[in-house]
């Protein structure tokens, strides 16, 4: 279980395909969140447009990967395997995050046996131009504990994910546009405290 501070071992990736005129508003709310993330990797998905003309401006307070275009999923999968940090972020391109969506979300993470939270759409529509959107995603969040029996499905779009789940689910199929959300069951010594 980690506890909000002022930083947190969360990396956050965002796909992007052509998302030139709603990226750079979806970085500065990452940039501007009230739990700093560790690190921002976006994954650009084969954009034709400005996009990587855009991210420029943030230099080095983002990561930066083009990857040959292969949708959304493989770049999400992507960025899970250049995350350095412990519980992976994932938001769209088109979305505009509360300062306290992160926060929040880590939060949820009140049991060991809690392996991912999402939060929910709040509201759709600014328009920055050529008929962009962009979806403002609340703070608010449910937290998963999967079993066998009973799956939970979290939109990757808002949620947050602890990585040592994902990886495993990446690496045993990169191309899945599925992300595994499994039960974490604690190891003996977390569940003594140590």
């Amino acid at each position: 279980m980690i506890q909000p501070t002022n930083n947190a071992d969360v990396s956050i990736v965002v796909p992007v395909y052509n998302g030139a005129a709603t990226i750079a508003k979806t970085v500065e709310c990452l940039l501007n969140q009230t739990l700093t993330p560790s690190e921002i990797i976006i994954v650009d998905d084969g954009s034709t447009d400005e996009t990587a003309e855009t991210l420029k401006q943030f230099g080095k307070r983002i990561r930066y990967q083009f990857k040959q275009n292969g949708g959304p999923a493989s770049a999400r999968n992507l960025g899970v395997q250049l995350a350095s940090g412990s519980f992976v972020a994932f938001t769209d391109s088109d979305c505009l995050p509360d300062s306290d969506w992160l926060r929040q979300l880590v939060a949820g993470f009140d049991s060991l046996e809690i392996a991912g939270v999402g939060g929910s759409v709040r509201g759709v529509a600014i328009a920055t131009g050529a008929g962009a959107r962009a979806l403002v995603l609340r703070s608010s969040w449910m937290s998963s504990a999967s079993s066998a029996t009973e799956p939970s499905i979290i939109d990757t779009s808002k949620m947050v994910i602890l990585r040592e789940l994902v990886v495993v689910a990446v690496l045993a199929d990169p191309d899945s546009g599925a992300v595994a959300c499994l039960s974490r069951k604690p190891t003996t010594t977390e569940r003594r405290g140590s």
